[in-house]
């Protein structure tokens, strides 16, 4: 039955199966059945099995899909791949066409989410013209050469490069043993403008993180411009500018002050600034975010908006104890930065661990608790998560925006 699958996702652990008949090839196309004496035989699905992984199989089509018993009656698991990719490809650019994307103002987005568009282990992101395909399965490195046509038959786009997270492959195969069929090359440069929410960002995909940019914020970059206009903004962990620009372009924002610890993210930061012609109201600060707020604490500068979105500080559930305690003292040095006539912290985790922990309330507890730890007083308003396009994956994103009430009155008189 589908009580074989993990929760909610289309992942079946090798426990879960009988014993097979014979030796199956790692990474073999593999329909999924079930049979009862009430029901007799149902189709599960079609997947790629892999008996090294902690996931024995991942499945790519729903047996309760109507297109199954077409793609099921092909007669080689070459056309069966191809044809199943391509329907779920198709699939994702209608999902995304239904959210406006592309559209007006944005062309970069998440086309396929991994296990939310039943492409386990792959994510496909579109760049303007560019396309990246990030790989953390083995299935879709040994079948990357049909993952690639179909992407470029889906987009229209010829130029589609393929990155792997080698350390998930590895665990996922069992060992180094794929890299020996993986053609390594450098990764050329070539900067590209891409837009989002009508913000210009000079791309490019050989100086940047994981795919190239963080689109799952793009929904909450839009909804802080809205709350932009005529305020300072202090955007920390800034990474290319992306708060800092949508605040200023979209928003109306008088000022925007990044701050991040990479140089490289920095310099980017400030090329955005340029290509969109806000260079005179944008500054970048190469620092560590927490000397950063310390030295402004005591400088005694102050901002409207506070924008707190660091790295990932809870990888695992292992670490989230200290994790916990960063975000505190992260988030009270934000809110102390905050106007004394008030003003606004929209603050984010990255960590599945934090959005997840205490039935979902660790992040905002630990936040509300910060606020208070600074002296102020002040409530979360709304709580948000990623943008529709990265929806139907694990839950990890969160933010939450934050009024911080006045400490002194319209006087200025504390």
């Amino acid at each position: 039955s589908r009580s074989i699958f993990t929760g909610s996702t289309n992942l079946v652990y090798l426990s879960t199966l009988p014993p097979l008949q014979s030796p199956l090839p790692q990474y073999s196309l593999v329909r999924l059945t079930t049979t009862s004496p009430e029901t007799g035989v149902q189709n599960l699905g079609i997947g790629v099995y892999n008996p090294s992984s902690t996931y024995a199989v991942r499945l790519l089509l729903d047996g309760r899909d109507p297109f199954f018993p077409l793609v099921s009656s092909l007669s080689t698991s070459s056309e069966m791949m191809r044809s199943t990719i391509a329907l779920i490809l198709q699939r994702c650019v209608m999902a995304r066409g239904l959210q406006g994307l592309p559209g007006e103002g944005t062309d970069c987005y998440r086309l396929a989410n991994g296990d939310g568009d039943m492409l386990s282990g792959v994510s496909v992101d579109v760049f303007g013209d560019d396309v990246v395909v990030m790989i953390q399965a083995g299935w879709a490195v040994m079948w990357r050469e049909v993952l690639v046509g179909c992407v470029k038959e889906a987009t229209g786009k010829e130029n589609v490069r393929v990155r792997v997270g080698w350390d998930r492959v590895k665990t996922d195969h069992g060992g180094d043993g794929l890299r020996e069929v993986w053609e390594e090359g450098g990764e050329e440069g070539g900067v590209t403008v891409i837009k989002e929410n009508g913000v210009k960002y000079l791309y490019d995909h050989a100086e940047t993180q994981k795919t190239g940019f963080y689109t799952d914020q793009r929904d909450n970059r839009r909804m802080l411009a809205g709350m932009a206009r005529g305020k300072k903004v202090l955007d920390l962990c800034c990474y290319v500018g992306s708060f800092s620009l949508n605040a200023v372009v979209g928003g109306g924002a008088i000022e925007a002050t990044g701050v991040d610890s990479s140089a490289r993210a920095v310099a980017q930061a400030e090329g955005n600034a340029l290509a969109n012609g806000v260079e005179g109201k944008c500054t970048f600060v190469k620092e560590d975010v927490a000397k950063f707020m310390r030295r402004k604490g005591e400088e005694g500068e102050r901002w409207d908006v506070v924008v707190l979105d660091p790295p990932k500080l809870a990888p695992t559930v292992k670490g989230l104890s200290r994790a916990v305690t960063k975000y505190a003292t992260l988030n009270r040095d934000a809110v102390k930065l905050i106007s004394p006539s008030g003003g606004v912290l929209l603050t984010c985790t990255c960590s599945s661990a934090m959005t997840n922990g205490g039935e979902g309330r660790l992040f905002t507890d630990t936040v509300v608790k910060a606020v208070r730890n600074a002296g102020r007083t002040g409530r979360v308003v709304k709580k948000t998560h990623t943008a529709g396009c990265h929806a139907g994956g694990s839950e990890y994103l969160t933010a939450l925006t934050v009024v911080v009430d006045p400490i002194e009155d319209v006087n200025g008189t504390r």
